[in-house]
């Protein structure tokens, strides 16, 4: 967005969110003409900065006579300075289960936006591969590595329950991506995996589909457990679901879908959790030379970049990375600051594709 936008009204939406943290606009924002004067530019350079401000949600839409208001925190820095002094660079680490050479092409851009929105704040970001921590005892470890790092704040990603209980008994402020579980209540930001689900069932269900086949992966996060349970409680006539487990090995997978099959007769399309795992699904297909979406339709809850270079398009939901992660800082910055602060979940945009066809 700003690499679209002319440099001035780049610099000036910069001395805005400066103005912002400092305090020097008290809630609402002064009209185009003041703004105009205080900072001696033209009043299209000043539109174009408040429209970079309204994108990145830092003050909100204009409405008629009434004036902008001002959504920023101040600064993220600021709230950890004043919660957590210390003579080094204030940091907040990212711990994942994951390591990064497999995780999805989303959370990968995702880190890129952290770093560089954590950097324009003055912070260190560190991210720390940590397969243990999807583990049942993963306490002593963690100890280690908290004492060591002492970051002022973390994030959680693919953490097990016993991982996020531990962080929610010591009081260590942490923000989980993904959904907490029951237990730990941290806050969170993730997919609306509920409605995401039921949009998907309905769409089928519509379509003429009832025998479904939910490829559900290894891990068993919660945002997986939502989306079997809202697929499988969905009420409609002649809706049929069946829990396929993906397997990280290929051969077994290949396996669980022909027992599935062969077992449950008449599934006419697939809904997977991940992006990647509709390439599995199309291998497979093309074994007992399925077409899609003729015999067999898909769909999946998530999108990933592969899935722009497959035929035809799959039908998947995709939720907007930049504005995830600036949401995602915004609560770091809420919870430093007052040790408290609200999940979100995020509503992915839907793109039909061309993988779902109508059944008579």
């Amino acid at each position: 967005m700003n690499q679209r936008q002319p440099p001035l009204a780049i610099s000036i939406a910069d001395k805005l969110r400066q103005a912002f943290r400092t305090g020097r606009f008290e809630g609402t924002l002064p009209g185009e003409r003041e703004l105009v004067a205080v900072y001696n530019v033209g009043r299209e350079t000043i539109r174009s900065a408040l429209f970079l401000l309204e994108q990145e949600g830092s003050i909100t839409p204009p409405i008629a006579r009434s004036p902008r208001r001002i959504l920023l925190s101040p600064s993220l820095h600021e709230a950890i300075a004043t919660s957590c002094p210390t003579e080094k660079q204030a940091s907040i680490g990212f711990l994942s289960s994951v390591p990064v050479g497999r995780m999805p092409q989303g959370i990968l851009a995702e880190l890129h936006y952290i770093r560089n929105l954590l950097e324009q704040n003055g912070l260190d970001f560190q991210i720390h591969e940590m397969p243990w921590s999807i583990g049942n005892t993963p306490e002593n470890r963690l100890a280690r590595l908290e004492v060591k790092n002492s970051h002022a704040g973390w994030i959680l990603y693919r953490a097990s329950c016993e991982t996020q209980n531990w962080f929610k008994k010591r009081h260590i402020p942490c923000i989980v991506r993904g959904t907490s579980y029951p237990t730990s209540k941290l806050p969170c930001l993730d997919t609306n995996w509920g409605a995401t689900a039921n949009h998907a069932a309905n769409h089928l269900w519509h379509k003429g589909h009832r025998n479904i086949g939910l490829c559900m992966p290894e891990e068993k996060l919660k945002g997986h457990q939502l989306v079997k349970k809202h697929l499988f409680d969905f009420e409609a006539e002649g809706w049929n679901p069946v829990a396929i487990p993906f397997s990280k090995n290929v051969a077994s997978t290949f396996e669980n879908l022909e027992r599935a099959s062969s077992e449950n007769r008449g599934i006419t399309a697939f809904i997977t959790m991940r992006g990647n795992q509709i390439v599995t699904l199309l291998s497979w297909a093309a074994t007992h030379a399925l077409s899609i979406p003729g015999q067999i339709s898909l769909i999946s809850l998530s999108y990933e970049p592969i899935l722009g270079h497959l035929y035809p398009p799959i039908a998947s939901y995709e939720t907007n990375a930049e504005k995830s992660v600036r949401r995602l800082v915004r609560m770091i910055s809420h919870l430093l600051a007052s040790r408290n602060t609200s999940s979100a979940f995020i509503l992915p945009e839907f793109n039909p594709g061309q993988s779902v066809a109508a059944r008579n």
